[in-house]
């Protein structure tokens, strides 16, 4: 079996198998109807337990799978760290305390709208690696650098405060903002919560 096969499909597939196979049987050989018109209820009952199965693929999801589950805790091990460099950096760097802090906070909010989400659990692990791993590998340098007051470095610490550290909040924002876009444009289209809203002109003149 292929390492990649999921469980759960596995067992939803012998199930349905087997609801098909004996929705076919009582529809021929006790209700005696034709081969023909059993097919129908047979498989619409094989196809229910696919998609209702706990653990199938197609079953909506309520937890994230055993990769995303170890991405989010990852994640928030990474953000625990990011929230440690802002008490680390020297009290005079007070610009890029609050910029640290403010990075951090970003990543949190991020974290909480892919865990809180199911549509939103396969973006555990590239927000790990694209984003968290790297912030921090970069952070613990600058901090280390500030922290130590390397005169050499003065120059990388001043760019880093005035175009670094902003421009990693910002697209921290701006990925908190693409994770939501689809929810954006189920509401705009009304159909939030499985309930009808009039749509609403956001643009509209007075």
């Amino acid at each position: 079996m292929s390492k990649f096969t999921n469980n759960g499909d596995v067992v939803a597939g012998l199930t349905g198998g087997g609801v098909a196979v004996s929705t076919i049987s009582v529809c021929v050989f006790i209700l005696q109807l034709p081969i023909a018109v059993s097919l129908l209820p047979a498989a619409l009952l094989g196809a229910g337990v696919l998609f209702l199965f706990p653990g199938t693929s197609l079953a909506e999801r309520t937890t994230p799978n055993e990769k995303e589950a170890a991405a989010i805790t990852a994640a928030h091990l990474k953000i625990r760290s990011l929230q440690g460099y802002a008490t680390k950096l020297p009290a005079k760097h007070t610009v890029a305390i609050g910029l640290v802090r403010e990075i951090a906070a970003e990543a949190s909010r991020i974290l909480v709208a892919i865990e809180s989400d199911s549509n939103k659990f396969q973006a555990a692990e590239p927000f790990l690696n694209q984003y968290l791993v790297p912030i921090d590998s970069w952070l613990s340098r600058y901090v280390l650098l500030a922290d130590r007051e390397i005169e050499s470095a003065k120059d990388f610490i001043a760019s880093a405060e005035r175009n670094a550290l902003p421009d990693i909040k910002s697209q921290l924002t701006n990925l908190y903002e693409n994770l939501h876009v689809n929810d954006v444009a189920q509401f705009l289209a009304g159909s939030m919560g499985g309930m009808a809203f009039p749509n609403i002109e956001l643009n509209s003149e007075k």
